[in-house]
């Protein structure tokens, strides 16, 4: 199909789901609300803030008097004040329109995380458009077994001179047939992601990591060379640390305050009277490799890990997650 026929289908998604999408604002890509179609950009580079912005939107409320993190909570709120309602317009229905493989794979384990609660929008109520990937270097999505099509509604790939088109599931091929537009040519095969490289021995790198005692000074090593500020965390579409607040009203009433926060912030281990169960920076380093690959594994046997790469590209320390990792399971091979 030709680009005409893709704005098409985007202002035919538009009039029934609030849709965000792919974009560039002053020459670096985003992802936000899609005013016009014409906004989409399909390039070769992922957002560095992901689509998780857009799922916790509504729960997201800045706390004024709270200076750490406090700019980036805010700044995602007011992000988030025309998308709130422009989800209220559509009954909720959201689609993400853009999104890379890694992405894609992200948002269902997101879904999985939070499927027993309220806290995110049901699948049905999200459309999910995925695109082409053109992976980096900071990518090692083969690394983590997610370099195969994660399940999408409708994905993008550039073709020629127009796009190549595939439905996925009944919504997407409904949307195809009342737009007049015809799945790709069975001939025609989604591109390969990335080959496949030395995949990670899940259940080998979560009790390696769960070995705390045996592996303190490489931990230890890593923290001296950490800054302790969170931006891994902040980039990293898996995690979904919050803080709680609690505002009191005159009336008697008090309303509950979700806030972005990271487990990386000395005070998001605090308790009463200043008591921090991981009051170290490699305390707090070591919970979070902890819980992406030794406590999600034994929950689902799988990690808050799709192999993006944000996190490496976001570290102004340039600390490795893929390295890091490698350099482990090596480690403990040579003991």
């Amino acid at each position: 199909m030709n680009i005409h026929q893709l704005n098409q289908i985007i202002e035919y998604i538009k009039k029934t789901h609030a849709s965000y999408g792919t974009q560039s604002k002053n020459g670096k890509p985003v992802f936000d609300v899609l005013e016009n179609s014409s906004d989409l950009r399909l390039g070769h580079k992922k957002p560095i803030i992901p689509f998780r912005k857009i799922l916790f939107q509504n729960l997201l409320e800045p706390n004024n008097d709270d200076p750490e993190l406090n700019d980036y909570s805010s700044s995602l709120s007011r992000s988030s004040d025309s998308s709130q309602s422009l989800r209220a317009s559509n009954n909720n229905k959201i689609a993400l329109i853009g999104l890379n493989n890694c992405d894609v794979w992200s948002l269902h384990y997101l879904l999985e995380e939070f499927g027993n609660t309220s806290t995110l929008p049901k699948r049905e109520d999200i459309l999910i458009i995925g695109s082409e990937c053109f992976p980096n270097e900071s990518c090692f999505c083969d690394l983590m077994g997610t370099n195969k099509i994660a399940p999408f509604d409708l994905h993008l790939q550039e073709h020629r001179d127009g796009y190549a088109i595939f439905a996925d599931s009944p919504v997407g091929k409904k949307i195809l047939e009342k737009n007049g537009i015809k799945q790709a040519s069975k001939k025609l095969e989604i591109n390969k992601i990335k080959p496949d490289g030395t995949l990670i021995p899940q259940k080998k790198l979560s009790e390696t990591i769960d070995d705390k005692e045996k592996f303190r000074d490489y931990w230890q090593k890593i923290s001296d060379n950490c800054f302790g500020c969170g931006a891994c965390s902040m980039v990293c579409p898996l995690c979904f640390c919050t803080r709680q607040d609690f505002k009191n009203e005159l009336t008697g009433e008090s309303k509950q305050c979700l806030n972005w926060d990271s487990c990386f912030a000395k005070r998001f281990s605090e308790i009463q009277n200043h008591y921090d169960f991981r009051p170290k920076n490699v305390d707090r380093l070591y919970n979070w490799y902890h819980h992406k690959f030794t406590r999600s594994y034994f929950q689902s046997e799988r990690f808050l890990c799709t192999g993006c790469g944000r996190c490496i590209e976001a570290c102004p320390a340039n600390l490795n997650m893929k390295n890091i990792i490698q350099s482990l399971i090596k480690k403990d091979e040579e003991n």
